[in-house]
């Protein structure tokens, strides 16, 4: 095996310098401590068994039972993890040939070389010796090491890493993986890590009972999109068996007799060694809200979160001039509305970090107690009319008879008119609508607000959240006879996100899992890249071919213009703004077909106020329309390369899902 005994292998590991200020960080990389320990015997998946049987033991012995490193990582799971990063090649790492900057030591100095001689050296050093190919044999010796390992924690991913590292998803090794988690489960190893990655990972789902997700539910708080995952693909039979077994567990966790009666039964573990009844409770609860898409009945902003959100607009907006006024003050409201407890952290942060004690001043007469985080009063800078506001004119506008188009829309009445100008849409020979979401990042539950929906006549900002039942109602009905359309194409960029935070927000919507003729733009324009023998980035001959009528098409009048909207500044302290640096995203691809980039300051604005200001309803606007523009750029385009844009589209829809386990209970 090796020269050295067990103990005095365990004793060099235990031994290894750390960084005690830093939660024991280990100061060694896993993989070289991996190709340390083992690269020198003829049988590391034994050794690894070995050592993994021993450490307890060991460290029992050294009365050292509570040693860890990296802020909870015990000495078996290091073992494992080590072992397992040593058998990947390097070669499979995607980083393996990026510069990288020099390490830094325990003193935080940079560490240097001592001549140029010893960095030659360096340079000209032969990479480590490959990793042995391993058995099927060995693997799955592995794979039982780790798993008498009591518990891997799931912040240290350890089962991912070896799934990886062994190629456990292969056909020629993956029935035995999963009969030996089949077997961990009847001996009552069972890691709930182990369990959610099988959940989750679909070569190893489908192995699985629907037992299974009580199984995982007995030993952690399992999420809702791990049991939708769990569930997905399957017949109709076995997710109503899922469905029955959540309702069982709301029972169990009523009765202590039965909790443990299902423990010794399913786990074949006693209850002392399993998360306790009360945990199991709130386990249940928690993922049963989520799958039923309740809000959590907390969802104010983590107060962690929004330090940092502040801080990060404070900047912006003091320092890089690329927040306005009123979207500091908005997101202050916001925050202080949530969370009254803040408000000296704000007024601290005001005066100390950004030396504005007279902004200061006028947040210490707000009471948030008495307000609400949504309704955020109008100031005076934002009262001008949507077509009267100040135009970025370095980036894409609005065209001036689209400007006096933009309706928000916020109840039944006005979705019949949404409902007209859709009608006469579909008899036209291009029914094409652009379409996008925005939803707020300030608040504890992400989900859309508001929909955008751009024709090349109307623009419509519809209200995801209406006050009263019957809009509410109204809104979920004209999603579900948009989205089932398949007259109209609907134009989206990136839109799985979208789609997520829609479901969010109007879980009743059935369409929203089954969308019709919904495609992604930048997904056709790459598609005609490729045809075009042309880069990602694209080519000015790209530009210069579609952008030639994007000036007529979509810019306004000049900055100068007489009608331009002028700020109130002794009304609010408003600073000039500069546009972000480089383009990203849409805004990269509006500067590729259209010449100019999106005007990008309000995208991380409160977009669950109500009412939204007028510079917010023109952001929306045009981040719609612009994809109309884009895709007509693209067909065009594609008749020069010769070949159809909409077939094109059509071959990569967004594919459907399947509906929400409980959506017959929303």
């Amino acid at each position: 095996m090796t020269t050295l005994s067990l103990d005095d292998v365990l004793m060099s590991v235990i031994e290894l310098p750390i960084d005690r200020k830093k939660g024991n960080r280990l100061m060694i990389g896993r993989r070289v401590l991996g190709q340390k320990i083992f690269s020198s015997t003829t049988n590391p998946a034994e050794l690894l068994s070995e050592l993994v049987a021993g450490s307890a033991a060991f460290l029992k012995a050294k009365n050292m039972e509570e040693w860890f490193v990296d802020n909870g990582v015990r000495l078996q799971q290091l073992l494992v993890q080590a072992f397992c990063l040593w058998v990947i090649p390097v070669t499979d790492f995607a980083d393996n040939n990026r510069p990288r900057k020099p390490r830094k030591n325990v003193t935080n100095q940079v560490a240097l070389l001592e001549s140029p001689e010893a960095a030659a050296a360096v340079r000209k050093a032969p990479l480590p010796p490959p990793p042995p190919t391993l058995s099927a044999n060995e693997k799955m010796a592995v794979v039982r090491a780790a798993l008498k390992v009591p518990s891997m924690r799931m912040e240290s991913k350890t089962w991912a890493l070896i799934i990886r590292s062994l190629q456990l998803r292969d056909a020629s090794i993956c029935p035995q993986f999963l009969a030996a988690v089949d077997g961990s489960l009847a001996d009552g190893t069972a890691s709930f890590e182990l369990l959610t990655i099988c959940m989750h990972d679909k070569p190893f789902r489908t192995h699985f009972p629907p037992e299974f997700l009580l199984q995982a539910l007995l030993l952690g708080p399992l999420r809702g999109s791990t049991v939708e995952a769990f569930a997905s693909e399957r017949t109709p039979e076995f997710r109503a068996e899922c469905r029955r077994l959540l309702h069982e567990a709301e029972k169990i966790a009523e009765k202590r007799e039965l909790w443990v009666e299902k423990v010794r039964q399913l786990l074949n573990r006693e209850p002392e060694t399993v998360p306790a009844l009360a945990d199991f409770l709130k386990h249940v609860c928690s993922v049963l809200q989520e799958l039923r898409a309740e809000p959590p009945e907390d969802d104010r902003v983590h107060k962690g979160w929004a330090y940092a959100a502040l801080k990060r607009a404070g900047k912006r907006y003091y320092d890089e001039r690329t927040f306005t006024y009123d979207m500091f003050h908005e997101l202050i409201w916001s925050i202080l509305a949530q969370r009254p407890e803040m408000k000296s952290s704000v007024l601290r942060m005001l005066c100390q970090d950004f030396r504005d004690p007279q902004e200061a001043s006028n947040w210490t007469r707000f009471n948030p107690y008495t307000v609400s985080p949504k309704e955020i009063p109008l100031l005076p800078s934002s009262q001008a009319p949507l077509s009267l506001l100040q135009e970025n004119v370095e980036c894409l506008t609005l065209p001036i008879h689209l400007a006096s188009t933009v309706m928000f829309v916020g109840h039944l009445r006005a979705l019949q008119i949404v409902d007209a100008a859709l009608e006469a849409l579909r008899k036209t020979d291009k029914p094409m609508v652009g379409l996008d979401a925005e939803w707020s990042a300030y608040t504890g539950y992400s989900k859309a607000s508001i929909l955008q929906l751009a024709t090349k006549t109307r623009l419509f900002i519809i209200d995801l959240q209406p006050n009263t039942a019957r809009d509410q109602d109204a809104v979920v009905d004209f999603l579900d006879r948009f989205f089932s359309d398949n007259t109209l194409l609907k134009i989206g960029f990136g839109f799985h996100e979208d789609l997520t935070q829609l479901r969010n927000a109007v879980p009743r919507c059935r369409a929203l899992y089954a969308p019709k003729k919904l495609v992604c733009v930048d997904q056709l324009a790459k598609n005609l890249r490729v045809l075009a023998g042309q880069s990602q980035d694209g080519d000015r001959m790209q530009t210069a071919r579609m952008d030639d009528s994007a000036e007529a098409d979509i810019s306004m009048e000049d900055a100068d213009d007489s009608t331009a909207a002028v700020r109130d500044d002794a009304e609010s302290p408003q600073k000039e703004v500069v546009k972000p640096k480089e383009a990203r995203g849409l805004a990269a691809l509006c500067v590729q077909f259209l010449g100019r980039p999106l005007d990008k300051t309000e995208q991380c604005s409160v977009w669950d106020r109500r009412p939204l200001r007028p510079s917010q309803l023109r952001y929306a606007a045009l981040d719609a329309y612009c994809l109309l523009q884009i895709f007509e750029r693209c067909v065009a385009w594609a008749e020069e390369l010769g070949v159809d844009a909409l077939d094109i589209a059509l071959k990569h829809q967004y594919a459907p899902v399947s509906l929400p386990l409980f959506c017959g209970d929303m």
